[in-house]
């Protein structure tokens, strides 16, 4: 029993005070788990991240403490005894009580019997942790913290939707952030050429390559998506990619994160009839991409390892279409990996938003009159979507703007993503 816990501190340890993320976390400290261990550790670490901002609550008001350590074990036996119950409650309280005396935190009865009830109503005990604090005249701050709290995301991503959207708006996204949206793929037709009866009993075929996965499970667990057969992508980004202009006898360049998918659709949709270059900052990052398309490397096809301020060094000739996906807030990935609020470093978020619009002005001396930039990010920041895009277009008279669209979690498409598509004059 106590070897499940200690696991599973080891591991939240390394995430919340050497800001690694989850999946590198457990690696690390996989020699250490027993095999048979391993499961339930990560099972109570990802609930734990999943409840952070409640946990931080419940922490300070039952236990009376902000401190890292005694937080993680807190956290551990509530998400035990409130979720999984993968250890007997009673005995997890006792360890509790145990682990919180080396921090010299008292456990009384008072204290269990609070516990015990914020296990089986979250909910209720949120609402009364709330109200007393409207009642003591903490009303500036309070509804922010308990939105957080509630659906576990953190403060200033609630401080900013509600500041950007108004209340309605922000309620509705902050409540589809917490639920599990569609997943869907993108067929990589490099490696798949057909789609098989095996293949169709885990997805749907929507359109094309464009695929529904029709199980509950996470679809980056997938054989097809662990091979590389099937490329996750969201409805949003497809949608996207299909609103791109066609080019015949062109110039294509393209930079991304790490955006598979929209690789392999670009390549569908341009690499037969155009030249197209693809720019990425961390091959390592995109290494079994790269490792299945060079060996079969078409001409027309160029490669190039590039962060954002390089990529006009890789361009010798004027292009008819640039699509650029620089670093964003990426705020998407608070859906699937909640650590990822937990580790963002709200003070980069000026100098992020800074490098987009560098970027983006950089890249318009590669586009030839009557060419098209294309600009894409997984955020819902207002700041890294309208009103970059207003502040890029008073910086480039040159061009206009065509299209854009912003997705919000609640809308029927399910995504956090932004597009724009410009023309030159």
């Amino acid at each position: 029993m106590s070897s499940i816990y200690e696991s599973s501190f080891k591991v939240l340890k390394s995430i919340l005070k050497e800001n690694e993320f989850f999946t590198v976390s457990l690696k690390k400290n996989s020699s250490s788990i027993k095999k048979e261990e391993i499961v339930s550790v990560s099972s109570l670490c990802g609930l734990f991240l999943r409840n952070y901002y409640f946990i931080r609550v419940l922490a300070y008001n039952v236990f009376n403490t902000q401190d890292v350590e005694p937080m993680i074990y807190i956290g551990l036996a509530y998400v035990n005894n409130s979720y999984k119950k993968i250890v007997d409650t009673n005995e997890t309280v006792k360890f509790l009580v145990s682990k919180l005396a080396l921090y010299e935190i008292k456990v009384t009865d008072e204290v269990k019997e609070s516990f015990n009830k914020v296990v089986v109503a979250k909910k209720d005990y949120l609402k009364d942790v709330f109200s007393n604090k409207l009642n003591k005249g903490d009303s500036a701050k309070t509804g922010f913290k308990y939105l957080s709290a509630r659906n576990n995301l953190p403060e200033w991503v609630v401080k900013t939707l509600v500041k950007q959207y108004g209340r309605d708006l922000s309620i509705k996204t902050i409540n589809a952030m917490t639920k599990m949206p569609k997943q869907y793929g993108y067929i990589n037709g490099l490696l798949v050429h057909e789609v098989n009866d095996e293949l169709k009993k885990d997805f749907k075929i929507i359109d094309g390559n464009f695929l529904e996965y029709t199980l509950t499970s996470s679809i980056r667990k997938n054989g097809y998506v662990r091979n590389g057969d099937i490329l996750p992508l969201q409805v949003a980004e497809y949608e996207f990619l299909k609103s791109l202009p066609t080019v015949n006898n062109g110039h294509i360049a393209y930079y991304f994160e790490e955006k598979e998918a929209l690789y392999a659709m670009i390549s569908d949709k341009y690499l037969a009839n155009n030249k197209v270059s693809l720019l990425s900052p961390n091959q390592k990052n995109n290494s079994e991409l790269f490792v299945k398309i060079n060996p079969n490397k078409p001409e027309n096809l160029a490669i190039y390892n590039s962060d954002e301020s390089g990529i006009i060094s890789h361009l010798s000739e004027k292009q008819d279409l640039v699509v650029f996906m620089p670093k964003s807030s990426n705020l998407e990935l608070l859906r699937r990996t909640p650590e990822y609020g937990i580790l963002f470093d709200t003070n980069n978020l000026d100098a992020i938003i800074q490098g987009e619009l560098d970027g983006l002005c950089d890249i318009t001396q590669y586009v030839k009159d009557g060419g098209y930039l294309a600009y894409a990010v997984p955020t819902f920041n207002i700041k890294e979507t309208i009103i970059l895009v207003k502040n890029f277009l008073a910086k480039n008279p040159q061009y206009t703007l065509e299209k854009e669209k912003i997705y919000f979690p609640f809308e029927k498409e399910n995504s956090v993503f932004y597009f724009a598509v410009f023309k030159r004059k």
